[in-house]
């Protein structure tokens, strides 16, 4: 890293500060130690602070930008490589949007109901909350995200394949956002460094990230121009 100046290093070291944050907080998640994984966030947290002090501050480069989305993929990377052991909501998705693929609706029955019996694996099914007697209380447009992540890959490995895909569009429609109100946009890390949608990856997943994108599209399609 000799070749970069001494503002691009200070963001470098932010960068991997919170890298070995949410690493950490990775294996936390993969013990199932809560208090481990809090302790972290609020560390990330703080160094995250940092960071955004550091992007108001001062003039940033085309260079800057690069690092920061650079750092943001491996930070959600480093994020996903936990299982969702803090929740089991995960596993509610991947059955629901399998058994949508197999022509049956996640309102119709439990999955603990025996007409489903064909579809259940010792990876999902176990581990799914209230399969006895609760059908799926998520609304038809999330129904349509799980069965689409699904189509991806059945199992976990579709639903962080649909988050990368919904990260990615989030914070090229904020990059787009910033663009057409003439602000730095390196002022993206604001969003792609935070330890929020971060930290939400391993533990909420797909269930957070719909409405995010909406939000934000709401506010950067009039600036385009475009009629919504």
């Amino acid at each position: 890293m000799w070749f970069l100046p001494p503002n691009a290093l200070v963001l470098v070291a932010i960068g991997i500060g919170i890298a070995m944050v949410v690493a950490q907080g990775a294996v936390n998640i993969d013990h199932r130690d809560v208090e481990g994984f809090v302790l972290n966030a609020l560390i990330h947290g703080a160094i995250y602070l940092i960071g955004v002090w550091w992007v108001l501050s001062r003039p940033t480069s085309t260079r800057d930008l690069i690092l920061i989305l650079v750092v943001a993929l491996c930070l959600r990377g480093l994020a996903m490589t936990a299982l969702p052991y803090l929740t089991t909501d995960a596993f509610r998705y991947v059955w629901d949007g399998r058994i949508q693929w197999e022509g049956f609706s996640p309102y119709a029955a439990a999955p603990a109901d025996s007409s489903l019996a064909h579809l259940r694996n010792e990876q999902i099914y176990p581990y799914i909350n209230q399969k006895e007697v609760a059908v799926s209380l998520y609304p038809p447009l999330a129904e349509m995200i799980f069965m689409a992540a699904t189509g991806l890959r059945d199992g976990i490995a579709g639903l962080k394949l649909t988050m990368l895909l919904f990260e990615a569009v989030t914070i090229i429609a904020l990059l787009g956002w910033l663009k057409a109100e003439r602000l730095p946009t390196s002022r993206v890390l604001i969003y792609a460094w935070h330890p929020l949608p971060i930290g939400s990856l391993p533990v909420k997943l797909i269930s957070t990230l719909p409405p995010r994108l909406s939000s934000l599209l709401a506010y950067w399609l009039p600036c385009t121009g475009a009629k919504v």
